[in-house]
């Protein structure tokens, strides 16, 4: 129990929890509808209706546990840093901190800009990745037009759960319902 209560003050409130949480959401579930929808012209030729909707089915479950295991990393993070680096400052820095991680990652994924031709080793990306996030999460958080910015983006975001979550709710039942019978 004591140890219970010492990682409950290690970790930011509940709402800012969720702010951070809805900008994973909108950058992993937005890019997930955008390739599905880049894709889907060519797959309704080769592809029927029922196995289409398996791939989203499936991409909405994968998406939901990505988003998960990210904040996990956060929230991790925020107990292993000190109090007046993360958890203080949650929201903005958590924003920050998400949209630049997932943005390089992003980035790293676009093909038409075929980033792998000038950085050939992953390893080298992530740890450009690693710095530029750690770059823009100190600097912007401190710039108030960007501490705003990520407020106003956060508080925003938080609307789009009502469509990401019960996705991915409906998601599992139905994989759960594929397997079961």
């Amino acid at each position: 129990m004591l140890i219970i209560k010492r990682i409950s003050k290690r970790l930011p409130g509940r709402a800012n929890i969720i702010s951070v949480y809805s900008i994973i959401a909108f950058m992993i579930y937005s890019w997930t509808f955008l390739t599905f929808f880049y894709k889907l012209s060519s797959w309704v030729y080769h592809l029927t209706t029922k196995e289409i909707a398996n791939i989203f089915t499936y991409a909405m479950v994968v998406d939901w546990f990505e988003s998960v295991l990210i904040l996990g990393g956060i929230l991790f993070l925020c107990l292993l840093l000190p109090t007046a680096f993360l958890k203080d400052d949650f929201t903005i820095r958590g924003t920050w901190l998400v949209i630049s991680y997932i943005g390089t990652l992003m980035i790293y994924l676009i093909p038409s800009l075929n980033i792998k031709r000038w950085v050939e080793s992953p390893g080298l990306w992530f740890i450009i990745t690693v710095f530029l996030t750690t770059l823009f999460t100190i600097v912007l958080s401190h710039i108030s037009v960007m501490r705003r910015f990520a407020l106003f983006i956060s508080d925003r975001m938080t609307v789009l759960l009502l469509i990401f979550m019960p996705l991915s709710v409906i998601s599992c039942f139905i994989i759960v319902i594929r397997f079961l019978f």
